[in-house]
C-alpha cells in the first residue's frame, strides 16, 4: 500500500469526520477513495437522497452496498440479500420488532437498565462504551434471540466484540484479506466467526428441541422455516446479523447520547428542560439531537448496477446517502456543529433531511427498540441524579468496525448532580 493510501486509510478510519463533512472550512468531497475497499460517491442533496432512496432494489442494491459485512453476517441474512429473499427475510424479522412488540418488552428493558448501572460504582473509571455495549446486547439477546440470561449475554457480546472491535476494522475494508490467503489477521478473524456461528447454531438447536415460544426474532424464523422453505443457514445468517448490527450501532448511539450529557452544562440544561416541556419531550428531543450529530451509520452503501446505471454514480462502485453530512447541514441545522435539542421543538424534518436509521426499503429493523433503550438509560439517571463525566470533550469520531464511536476506549466516571449548573455551553463537534 502507498503511502497515500496508508493515509487515506487511516483517515478513514481515524478522522471520519473530516471526510464527510470537512473541517475548519475545508469542504468535503464528493468521491472518496477507501483504500482496499471502493470508489464510493457520498449523495447528500434532496434530489438524489430520492432518487437513490426511489431505485434501491432495481438500480441501486443495497445488499450489494454490505458486501464488506458477509463475512460475519453470512450470505442468507436480511443485510446482504436484495430481492424477494430480502423481502421475505425483512418481514420476518421486522415482525418480532414492532413498537408493540417494544412496548411489551418494555418493563423487562427497564430491569436491565437498572440491573446494569446498578453494577457501576461511583466514583470509579468505568467504560462507558463497554457499559453501553453490555445494556444493547442484553437487550439485543432478549428481542433477537430470546435469551434473558445475563451470563449467557455476556458470553455473547465477548464472543460478537471479538470480530466487530477494532481489530476488525481492516478485515472489513480490505478486500485483500477477505479471501483464502494465509494472512493471520484474516485468519484470527475468521476463527472468531466460526465461533460466534457455533454459538448461535447452539442456541437454535436448543430452541428447536424445546420449541420455545416467546415472540423473539429466532422464534419467528424456526416458526416459519417449513412454510416459507428457507435452510437452517438463513436462520442462523440472519441471527447473527441483526444481533451483531442490533447491540453494535445501538451501543454507539447510546454511547455517544451519555458523552452529550456529560458535557457542560448539559445535564443541567436537559433538567430545565424537563421542567419546561416535560420528561418525554425533553428525553425525545435529547435523542433526537444525539442520532442527529452522530447518526448510528454516517453512510448507508448502495451497489451500483452496471447495466442500469443512470450517471449518478459517476464512476464509482457505491453510492452512500450520507446522514451524517446532511445533519451537518446549516441550510437545515442552524449551528449543525452545536448540540442543541431544542431545533426539535418546532420543527419536523423530512425522510432526506433527517435519517438517523436508514432510508427506503433498507430502513433500520431496530429502531424501535434502539430508541426505548437510550431513553431508558436517559429516564434512568435522570431519575437517579447522575451521569457520566467523560474524560474526552470533543468531538472527534473514530470508526469501530461498522459504527463510529468515540473512542476506542470511553473512560467516564459515573457521578451525582451536585445542583451546580454550570457552563450551558453544551458542546460543540469543533
Amino acid at each position: 500500500m502507498q503511502a497515500w493510501s496508508i493515509r487515506g486509510y487511516l483517515a478513514w478510519m481515524f478522522k471520519p469526520l473530516r471526510l464527510l463533512v470537512g473541517q475548519h472550512g475545508t469542504p468535503p468531497a464528493d468521491m472518496l477513495h477507501i483504500p482496499g475497499w471502493e470508489t464510493i460517491r457520498l449523495i447528500s442533496s434532496h434530489e438524489q437522497l430520492r432518487d437513490v432512496n426511489r431505485q434501491t432494489g432495481q438500480t441501486y442494491w443495497g445488499g450489494r452496498g454490505n458486501g464488506f459485512l458477509t463475512p460475519l453476517f453470512g450470505v442468507e441474512s436480511v443485510f446482504t440479500l436484495d430481492g424477494p429473499w430480502h423481502r421475505i427475510a425483512r418481514r420476518l424479522v421486522s415482525s418480532a420488532l414492532t413498537r408493540t412488540r417494544a412496548d411489551q418488552l418494555k418493563p423487562i428493558i427497564d430491569e436491565i437498565v437498572r440491573d446494569e448501572l446498578d453494577r457501576v460504582e461511583k466514583g470509579r473509571i468505568t467504560d462507558a462504551g463497554a457499559l453501553a455495549r453490555r445494556i444493547t446486547m442484553r437487550v439485543t439477546c432478549l428481542t433477537v434471540l430470546g435469551v434473558t440470561e445475563r451470563p449467557v449475554a455476556l458470553r455473547l457480546l465477548k464472543r460478537f466484540d471479538r470480530v466487530t472491535g477494532f481489530l476488525a476494522n481492516p478485515v472489513s475494508y480490505n478486500k485483500a484479506l477477505w479471501g483464502t490467503l494465509p494472512f493471520p489477521l484474516h485468519v484470527l478473524i475468521n476463527g472468531r466467526i466460526g465461533k460466534v456461528r457455533e454459538a448461535i447454531g447452539t442456541i437454535i438447536t436448543t430452541r428447536k428441541a424445546t420449541r420455545m415460544r416467546d415472540g423473539s426474532v429466532a422464534d419467528v424464523l424456526i416458526c416459519n422455516q417449513q412454510e416459507a422453505g428457507y435452510s437452517d443457514t438463513f436462520i442462523r445468517d440472519n441471527l447473527v446479523a441483526t444481533t451483531a448490527a442490533g447491540y453494535d450501532t445501538n451501543g454507539s448511539a447510546l454511547t455517544w447520547m451519555l458523552f452529550w450529557l456529560s458535557q457542560d452544562g448539559a445535564y443541567s440544561h436537559l433538567l430545565d428542560r424537563c421542567e419546561a416541556v416535560g420528561l418525554d419531550r425533553a428525553a425525545d428531543t435529547f435523542i433526537s439531537e444525539t442520532l442527529r450529530i452522530c447518526p448510528p451509520l454516517e453512510i448507508l452503501p448502495r451497489a451500483v448496477d452496471a447495466e442500469m446505471e443512470d450517471g449518478l454514480a459517476d464512476g464509482a462502485s457505491l453510492v452512500c446517502p450520507c446522514p451524517m453530512r446532511v445533519h451537518h447541514d446549516p441550510a437545515l441545522f442552524e449551528n449543525p456543529a452545536s448540540f442543541q435539542a431544542e431545533r426539535f421543538d418546532h420543527r419536523t424534518y423530512g425522510p432526506t433531511e433527517y435519517f438517523p436509521f436508514g432510508a427506503g426499503s433498507r430502513l433500520c429493523l431496530g429502531m424501535n427498540f434502539a430508541s426505548l433503550v437510550m431513553k431508558a438509560v436517559l429516564t434512568e439517571l435522570i431519575a437517579r441524579k447522575a451521569f457520566f463525566a467523560f474524560s474526552k470533550r470533543r468531538f472527534q469520531p473514530i470508526r469501530r468496525n461498522v459504527s463510529l464511536w468515540p473512542g476506542a476506549f470511553n473512560f467516564a466516571r459515573l457521578v451525582d448532580w451536585t445542583g451546580d449548573p454550570g457552563s450551558q455551553g453544551i458542546g460543540s463537534t469543533q
